[in-house]
């Protein structure tokens, strides 16, 4: 794993978690989880998804004891804060997990596979420059028609959601306005938008 992309108290509080047994049911994902992975760029937030229904108020209160914690919000099957001031997150995640995740420090980290269902879902609901850059990252590892697979699989839903996730790979309004990552490979945000211009004709070819 790529400890170098994590920030000082992200790693403090992945450390801190992975010793306790309130939070062993969950699995890291996002782009923290993909950074660790894949070693291509900075990454703080500490987003955790589990299949499994859990009770908020044990986990609030682990994460209380640490003493380090602050609350944001705490609601059903969902818990939202701040740990050692990096934003920490658990929900509630029905999905299935499609391929076996990785241990660091006593915390599931998320397979590739599933980070790239979960990166396309993401895109396809607002896609953030970060974002992007991630999913451009992953097709490195896999073709853009694989993670369509780890999409549908995921979400069972590709066919009626075709045409939006087409849409989106298109649509980089949002993603404009926001700063880059801090990277730790280089990247050409130019390249990365005619990437995903170009998947989006292939996958509009398969429409037709």
């Amino acid at each position: 794993m790529f400890t170098n992309t994590l920030s000082p108290n992200t790693l403090r509080g992945l450390k801190l978690i992975g010793n306790e047994k309130w939070l062993n049911f969950a699995y890291l994902a996002g782009g923290t989880a993909l950074a660790l992975r894949l070693g291509h760029r900075q990454s703080v937030d500490l987003d955790f998804f589990t299949p499994d229904k859990f009770d908020e108020q044990i986990i609030l209160a682990g994460l209380q004891k640490t003493g380090q914690y602050k609350a944001r919000q705490t609601a059903w099957r969902t818990v939202k804060g701040h740990l050692f001031g990096v934003s920490f997150s658990l929900f509630y995640y029905s999905y299935p997990i499609l391929a076996k995740d990785d241990n660091f420090l006593g915390i599931k980290i998320a397979s590739l596979k599933d980070i790239a269902a979960m990166k396309i879902n993401a895109i396809e609901d607002r896609g953030s420059k970060r974002d992007f850059i991630d999913l451009y990252f992953l097709s490195q590892n896999f073709s853009f028609e694989e993670m369509l697979k780890f999409y549908n699989q995921k979400y069972q839903c590709l066919k009626d959601h075709r045409y939006n996730i087409l849409k989106s790979l298109n649509y980089f309004e949002d993603a404009e306005s926001e700063d880059s990552p801090q990277m730790i490979k280089p990247v050409d945000w130019e390249k990365v938008k005619t990437f995903f211009q170009e998947e989006s004709k292939k996958l509009s070819s398969s429409l037709i």
